[in-house]
């Protein structure tokens, strides 16, 4: 077989540099179905998805310059759930594809290491995969996935297509209010999922005169301040927001293509009602999405790997260089929201489908959002033993007369 190889984008750059024990760099899709899970299906709707994605059929190899993807004969195969969530796929030291799948009971699980793809991407090779298997194992009609593009498109760096070389100003980067406290071993994360009316929330969300991101950020920041020292919260709660870039740029890339916005709020300077966190975050939002703040963003993030000097530095040097600046984005970090949006599924498939969810490894929380035929999915992953802040952050929903049904991959959590 003869092996073509792919650079790194530069998100992944970055995820190789930042993988821990405590920080994987892997995030997890999970589907729940109304019945048990037929593997030997689910292995034959793996190996067809694989088929549609010979982009995800890649291995990590390492060479003096860059880490770079090679394509391989390799293919995943369907196990049931046995390790922990997220836990290291070891990728850059083994020959091993950079995805998993995994079943337990009615679930599905799809882990990814974040190198591969980013949500997006990877929830392009999940939802295919799910459809497959209706297909297989309830008889319904098998969706294609809604992509008009080619394998080469697929595997288009995006990051480097829409990097426009001028120099921009770097932006001040402020320490983030933390939260402390004691944290569980490196062999353990915890999440916390809470699953809500959609129409409830999104009707909330337009009450509060927001969206429904701005509304959870706001009640994250409001968890994150009301439960935090006093010391801390003089510095600003910021929240890093993944934005998805093909909305801002034409991309049909499945690879990693997305930036981050941070949006900020001072608690010591303000009466910390929700109604004023939404007011100060509104303008952030409108300000930073838009294409000329992205494409500012893109191009000062990307300026680096684009010196003449880094790019004949040894792999070692850059992967150290890297390495600083993961952590000072970490510095400049309290708490990550993301929201993938809605899922779409196959009208027939969806009747067999109960819900979806997303969580991911981090070192800090983490909250993961979804939606499914009208199930709003919240995720939370968290370092830290105690569940305080999940617990002001859900109350905030049934204070407001909206439902909440809490799991957790440990029982004590929501006693």
């Amino acid at each position: 077989m003869k092996n073509n190889w792919t650079t790194l984008d530069h998100a992944a750059k970055l995820f190789i540099a930042g993988e821990s024990k405590t920080e994987t760099q892997v995030f997890r899709f999970s589907c729940e179905f109304d019945r048990e899970i037929d593997p030997a299906l689910l292995q034959e709707a793996v190996d067809h998805t694989m088929n549609a994605f010979p982009s995800f059929r890649v291995v990590i190899k390492k060479g003096f310059f860059w880490y770079y993807l090679e394509e391989c004969d390799l293919s995943p195969m369907v196990l049931l759930e046995t390790k922990k969530l997220c836990a290291n796929m070891n990728c850059t030291r083994a020959r091993k594809l950079l995805l998993e799948v995994t079943y337990f009971r009615k679930r599905v699980n799809l882990e990814v290491y974040h190198v591969l793809a980013d949500g997006t991407g990877a929830m392009q090779f999940f939802t295919t995969m799910l459809s497959k298997y209706s297909s297989l194992a309830f008889g319904t009609p098998m969706q294609s996935p809604d992509i008009d593009a080619s394998h080469t498109q697929r595997k288009d760096d995006s990051y480097e297509r829409y990097y426009t070389g001028e120099t921009r100003k770097r932006a001040k980067v402020l320490p983030a209010c933390r939260i402390q406290g004691f944290k569980y071993s490196e062999n353990f994360l915890r999440n916390i999922t809470g699953q809500l009316p959609a129409e409830k929330v999104s009707a909330l969300a337009k009450e509060y005169r927001t969206t429904v991101t701005g509304l959870l950020c706001a009640f994250l920041i409001h968890s994150i301040g009301v439960n935090t020292s006093s010391r801390e919260k003089k510095k600003p709660i910021i929240l890093s927001v993944p934005v998805d870039l093909r909305n801002h740029f034409p991309s049909a890339s499945a690879r990693n293509f997305f930036g981050v916005i941070s949006v900020s709020y001072q608690w010591q300077k303000e009466d910390n009602s929700i109604e004023t966190i939404v007011r100060r975050l509104n303008p952030q939002f409108a300000e930073k999405l838009t294409v000329e703040y992205l494409n500012n963003q893109l191009d000062e993030q990307s300026a680096a790997e684009h010196n003449v000097f880094a790019k004949i530095a040894p792999l070692f040097l850059k992967q150290l260089a890297l390495k600083i600046v993961y952590k000072n984005s970490e510095k400049a970090t309290t708490a990550t929201i993301s929201n993938m949006g809605r899922i779409s599924m196959p009208e027939e498939a969806a009747k067999h489908i109960k819900s979806f969810d997303i969580c991911a490894s981090t070192k800090k929380f983490q909250a993961s959002i979804c939606s499914f035929n009208g199930c709003l999915s919240i995720g939370c992953t968290n370092p830290h033993i105690s569940s305080d802040i999940e617990r002001t952050f859900f109350r905030m929903f049934t204070e407001r007369d909206i439902d909440v049904r809490i799991m957790s991959n440990n029982t004590e959590d929501m006693n």
